[in-house]
């Protein structure tokens, strides 16, 4: 009966992580999620008797800026999964991946569950070998932390002269998170643009509550987190007033 369930917490949110989904194979359960608008995968290992799970060494310890899924291939037989992955700079790509290779591999290597190379990859759109994508945190007018994601050239000079543009959306609980930006990179970022997406209240990045933060009466806080990233970057010196752009569609 219910009574006589072990019940495991394996992932509770935050005000800063979130649920993404979990999947399973033969032997393991990989469950994924988001921290601060990044993803993270874990890897539970299913014990012999079916009892319990246990964490496996090689799962990830820090959030990586990228969007990712995992797709078991034959939970009943195989620990094999289709893995497949995207960030601002990099197109989406398909992997064989398995499981079973992170009991066997160092825990410090990279995506040690890939097997070879990607099984199918778009093509890339424009040229990133020398673009980074950052991670930073503005504060808005009422101290709530906003985070924003940055894609600039690595040489960038802090000058304030570096033409900008700024995306937000903040609303219906969508998210803005890491995805191939082909039409941006090559408009924008090959012409020595630097791009920057807002993670701003209205959507839904850090879940319900961020979404409910900037409705009706306390819509402002939407534009107010806008803003706060904004002057950010022109107080690090990414940018000026005159060399900032800001875009929105729909909702933004």
């Amino acid at each position: 009966g219910k009574s006589a369930v072990d019940y495991k917490v394996l992932f509770e949110p935050t005000s800063r992580t979130a649920y993404e989904y979990f999947t399973a194979t033969k032997n393991y359960l990989i469950l994924s999620t988001m921290d601060t608008v990044k993803s993270k995968l874990e890897f539970f290992k299913l014990e012999e008797d079916g009892s319990s799970l246990s964490l496996m060494s090689g799962s990830e310890t820090e959030a990586k800026i990228r969007d990712c899924s995992c797709r078991p291939i034959d939970i009943l037989e195989s620990d094999e999964f289709w893995f497949t992955t995207n960030d601002y700079t990099t197109p989406s790509s398909l992997f064989l991946a398995d499981a079973s290779k992170l009991e066997t591999v160092s825990s410090q290597e990279e995506d040690a569950f890939i097997v070879g190379e990607p099984v199918k990859q778009l093509p890339p759109q424009y040229d990133s070998d020398d673009l980074l994508v950052e991670q930073y945190f503005a504060t808005s007018k009422d101290g709530t932390e906003v985070p924003y994601f940055m894609v600039r050239h690595k040489d960038l000079k802090l000058d304030g002269k570096n033409p900008t543009l700024l995306y937000g959306y903040g609303g219906f609980e969508i998210s803005l998170g890491p995805h191939y930006i082909a039409t941006s990179g090559l408009s924008w970022l090959e012409r020595g643009g630097v791009y920057v997406e807002a993670n701003i209240r209205g959507g839904g990045e850090f879940g319900p509550s961020w979404h409910q933060a900037a409705l009706k009466e306390n819509r402002n806080k939407a534009y107010e987190d806008f803003i706060a990233v904004a002057e950010h970057l022109i107080d690090t010196g990414i940018c000026k007033p005159k060399t900032l752009a800001a875009r929105g569609g729909s909702n933004g």
